[in-house]
């Protein structure tokens, strides 16, 4: 009986120290990571996605002031230190989500691309856009937006009961786990949405050089040939006009617009 009992009282005593000692502390570190994300970044610091409370629970020396003895006591004070390290850690957690998200991309069989498939210079491009796919969720995200897919983080709701376990601590307080393209839960497919070469095509930028900050920097307005009548143009961004057209499943006729009516936007190409 002896290694069964040893079993169920480990269970037990680990159960007790999630809810008397290591929640309390998350519960801290929770609200102090409120106040943190509400205040101006420091200097060189600023990032386009910030991790949720689950992920720099995971952070040292987060994870480290969490889990020390339970005769130490951890205050608001004691995660000081470990804040003035924050930047760093989000520097390395996002570099680490963006190559997980990029083994988890499914490529045309026709895109010629390879070179930039390999670096997260092909994320920075205007044709990262992503159609993710999990049952019956179908939603176009660009970059780096697509990583703030809940699919990634949040369980399904009828699961967090099942989760508040020894082995996913924190899920109950937290409302979402560590990001993770890899997890189970969503069955999930994230496809290279290719209609968006057309769009940055018809603004006379290549679609294997051009970024997203190059798109943004010309800001054209593109007026759509199958949306669009006589006396009667539907214009709009290139952002719009990607997303519009997946949803309405356009064929794509895009022209860049010269209405008058908007003198910042750049002439067709010959």
């Amino acid at each position: 009986m002896w290694p069964d009992l040893i079993t169920v009282l480990e269970g037990i005593r680990v159960r007790r120290l999630n809810n008397q000692c290591y929640r309390p502390r998350r519960a801290v570190l929770l609200s102090e990571y409120e106040k943190y994300i509400q205040q101006p970044p420091p200097p060189g610091a600023t990032f386009d996605v910030m991790p949720n409370a689950a992920d720099v629970a995971e952070f040292n020396p987060f994870k480290d002031l969490i889990m020390s003895p339970e005769s130490t006591k951890i205050t608001a004070s004691s995660f000081h230190s470990a804040f003035q390290q924050l930047p760093e850690f989000i520097s390395s957690w996002r570099a680490k989500i963006d190559r997980e998200f990029m083994d988890h991309i499914c490529f045309p069989e026709n895109h010629d691309n390879s070179e930039n498939q390999s670096g997260s210079g092909f994320l920075q491009l205007a044709t990262s856009v992503f159609v993710v796919q999990s049952g019956n969720d179908h939603r176009l995200f660009m970059y780096p937006e697509v990583l703030l897919w809940p699919g990634f983080f949040c369980p399904p709701e009828r699961s967090i009961g099942d989760m508040i376990d020894v082995s996913l601590p924190g899920v109950g307080l937290f409302g979402c786990l560590p990001w993770s393209a890899s997890r189970s839960f969503y069955p999930t497919t994230i496809n290279l949405f290719d209609g968006t070469a057309t769009v940055v095509r018809a603004s006379g930028l290549d679609p294997k050089t051009a970024s997203r900050q190059d798109m943004n920097v010309l800001d054209a307005r593109f007026a759509c040939g199958k949306c669009s009548s006589p006396g009667r143009k539907v214009v709009m961004t290139w952002e719009m006009a990607v997303d519009d057209h997946f949803h309405k499943n356009c064929d794509y006729a895009h022209v860049v617009t010269d209405c008058p009516q908007l003198s910042h936007a750049p002439s067709p190409a010959a």
